[in-house]
């Protein structure tokens, strides 16, 4: 019997085809982010300290790149409910714009 452990895509080489487009699949990486960035979970705010770095270094780097590298837009696409204020993001990051 194998042990039993989390299953994340994101850690092979590549995940399947259109992976990405599906939102639930994006909200699963994002909260596997906070944890491993050691954020507070479930506080919307702390997603504003996310950097292209954090997606390049737990490969996320698919899923960055649908949205052209911009942390912000990516944010502020996959949690449309929230009020997002484009200033608090990551100055770094390419294309910080809100999508409303």
């Amino acid at each position: 019997m194998l042990p039993s452990f989390p299953f994340y895509p994101w850690r092979f080489n590549s995940v399947p085809r259109k992976f990405w487009d599906s939102l639930q699949n994006k909200k699963s990486y994002i909260a596997y982010l906070v944890l491993e960035l050691k954020l507070r979970e479930n506080d919307m705010e702390e997603l504003y300290r996310l950097k292209q770095s954090d997606f390049r270094l737990h490969n996320g780097n698919g899923l960055l790149a649908k949205f052209d590298g911009s942390v912000s837009r990516l944010i502020s696409t996959v949690f449309q409910e929230y009020h997002w204020l484009p200033w608090k993001f990551n100055h770094n990051d390419k294309g910080t714009y809100y999508l409303r």
